[in-house]
């Protein structure tokens, strides 16, 4: 809801990366996420957003939906707070 959506967003200034997913204006859950670096890959199970805590470095973010829709964005960490808006 609302009251969500505002604290996701107050809470993205104090995370290395952040996550928005949205569909229409709507945000979406059960997305499937995978953040890589050349040393590593995580998965996550995302719902509308997702704050991760990372180091500095250059990342490869996939966000799936349940319909197997995905979509991939790059990430270079460590300059600030960097956010990416995934739209279906």
């Amino acid at each position: 809801g609302e009251d969500e959506s505002t604290l996701m967003r107050a809470a993205m200034k104090d995370y290395p990366l952040s996550l928005l997913l949205r569909k229409e204006g709507a945000y979406l859950a059960n997305v499937a996420v995978e953040v890589s670096s050349a040393q590593d890959s995580s998965r996550f199970t995302a719902t509308a957003g997702l704050t991760i805590q990372l180091p500095a470095g250059s990342y490869k973010i996939t966000a799936t939906t349940r319909e197997g829709r995905s979509q991939t964005r790059s990430a270079e960490i460590g300059k600030g707070p960097h956010q990416l808006d995934f739209r279906y």
